[in-house]
């Protein structure tokens, strides 16, 4: 009986401790075995928390390895007052690491509320809470609340509805917007501003249309957009940072470089 006991204890201390030794990472269940679904995932990066096993992969070097390789290329670590703009950033391992390694100060933007949780709470295991901003809303084109569809387990594939049919499963949830010309951000930051990422699920048009004022005041900024091929608006989309005098370049198949 003893024996049956040891061996059930060992089973089940192996979905509290994972260790991939080929990429060095490490997950322990955070409280709870029957209550909670967060784990903590200690990397060669950063400590972060996240919901499931299998989100050890965001940190594999190869994962958007095109866009850390110009980031890394672009980040100059002897100016310690540059800013990151991260608009809808996740959990989010730009944000946190750019932050720490690179000395980024970051405005960082999550609309999902179980997504921003676990941001907030990875910010503060990074000792971060003085260098990233966080604000729970997503820019968009009015003022109002969107619906928003999400799922366990892949928050990162959370969504605006905007007038579609939900998917079977999905939680949908209410997040507040704002326009981005209409927060009220001091013009040094702005100034200060030499990298923004973005990954806004196929609406960028809808977030960029309410940045044009903004974006004609950047300067000696790189921006990353994921601009999928079949994007609502992607032709206007484009427009607007041709005419905010961006010039630009495919770098893979999902993601843009704009440079001014």
């Amino acid at each position: 009986m003893f024996r049956l006991l040891l061996a059930w204890f060992f089973v089940k201390l192996s979905y509290f401790v994972w260790f991939d030794s080929k990429k060095g990472v490490k997950m322990l269940k955070v409280a709870n075995y029957f209550c909670s679904k967060e784990y903590i995932f200690n990397t060669p990066f950063w400590k972060y928390i996240w919901w499931s096993l299998q989100e050890y992969v965001l940190m594999d070097e190869n994962y958007e390895s095109t866009i850390w390789n110009i980031v890394r290329k672009i980040s100059n670590k002897k100016d310690v007052n540059k800013y990151l703009i991260n608009i809808w950033c996740n959990v989010w391992r730009w944000a946190i690491e750019l932050s720490k390694n690179y000395w980024y100060n970051v405005l960082a933007f999550e609309p999902a509320p179980h997504t921003y949780y676990s941001l907030m709470v990875n910010i503060a295991l990074s000792n971060l809470l003085d260098k990233i901003k966080s604000f729970n809303i997503a820019l968009w084109d009015k003022d109002d609340v969107l619906k928003f569809e999400y799922r366990d387990y892949f928050n990162w594939g959370s969504h605006v509805i905007d007038g579609k049919e939900a998917e079977i499963n999905w939680e949908i949830i209410g997040v507040p917007s704002k326009k981005f010309d209409d927060l009220w951000i001091d013009e040094s930051i702005i100034k200060g501003t030499r990298l923004l990422i973005m990954d806004v699920e196929w609406f960028e048009y809808n977030v960029l249309k309410w940045m044009e004022k903004t974006l004609k005041k950047f300067e000696n900024i790189t921006m990353i957009i994921e601009i999928w091929d079949n994007a609502k608006n992607r032709d206007q989309t484009f427009e607007i940072l041709e005419k905010s005098w961006f010039q630009y370049k495919r770098i893979d198949e999902s993601n843009f470089l704009f440079t001014k």
